[in-house]
Formats: C-alpha cells, sequence, structure tokens
C-alpha cells in the first residue's frame, strides 16, 4: 500500500530590526504561527532572539499515523543534496533517532513519550531561504512522497 503524504510549508524567518514595520493586521504572523499567548512586537522589530528561528520550515502533516519502519528523505536544496535516515519507533527521548549528513538541515521528531503508534517526523528545517527543495521520501525503500517545494 503506498501512502502519500501531505505536506505543509511554514515559513519562518526573524530580522532584528526591519526597514518598516509590517502593515497592521487583525493578528500579527507570529500570533498567527503560535498558539497560545504571544505578546505583539514593538514597532520595527519581528521578535526577539529567544525563540526566533531563521529559516524555512516544511511541517509534515501525513494524512495517516506513520508506521514503523526506516524513512530516507532525500533533498535537493538549490542543487545541493541532503539526505535525512530516521526509524521509527523512536528508540527514546534521550536519544536522536533521525540524522541528516548537513548541519543546515534538521529533521524534527515527535512523541518519544507517548505510544510508539504515535511516534512520528514532525517537521524539517532547513537554514537560509532556499528558492527551490525538492524532495523524495521512502520507507522501508519505497517511494511514499515526491514533490518540488517552492517558498
Amino acid at each position: 500500500m503506498q501512502r502519500t503524504a501531505l505536506i505543509m510549508l511554514v515559513l519562518a524567518g526573524c530580522a532584528k530590526e526591519l526597514s518598516k514595520p509590517p502593515p497592521q493586521a487583525s493578528q500579527s504572523p507570529l500570533q498567527a504561527a503560535c498558539p497560545g499567548p504571544v505578546p505583539e512586537p514593538k514597532p520595527g522589530v519581528m521578535c526577539t532572539e529567544k525563540g526566533c528561528e531563521n529559516g524555512y520550515v516544511v511541517v509534515l502533516q501525513p494524512k495517516a499515523p506513520w508506521p514503523e519502519g526506516q524513512y530516507r528523505f532525500q533533498f535537493d536544496i538549490d542543487g545541493s543534496a541532503v539526505t535525512c535516515t530516521g526509524s521509527l519507533p523512536l528508540r527514546s527521548c534521550t536519544h536522536r533517532n533521525a540524522m541528516c549528513d548537513n548541519p543546515d538541515v534538521t529533521l524534527a521528531e515527535s512523541g518519544c513519550d507517548l505510544p510508539a503508534a504515535s511516534h512520528s517526523f514532525w517537521s524539517i528545517a532547513f537554514s537560509g531561504f532556499p528558492r527551490e527543495v525538492k524532495t523524495k521520501v521512502t520507507h522501508n525503500g519505497a517511494p511514499i512522497a515526491d514533490t518540488t517545494l517552492k517558498p
């Protein structure tokens, strides 16, 4: 059975100063992206250094739970190849289960303290702001996703 992953994009960025303040809206982008109470930033300042991310983040939202097995995420980021690998269920909360061969890419895991059926890969973070990310994902060697992202 082949699974298709639904991928949702989130662009996360942070700058200490902007050349001009963002247009007024009923809710700031920071408040829209982060649930819970988020203080409104000062005019001309998007966020503080604490909690800021600088780059491109892809949030993974599969249509069904992630099955157990070996996963391989292959990326072509503006012509540069990066591979991340991991397996489910996660081994423990104190051990990094997913690894990438480039420190500028991080595959985030989720659910290590939950039952194995709830374990997942939550997101992929890329440093900087790529123009194009070609993505191929396999599960136990079988393709499950193949897409091109253009942030």
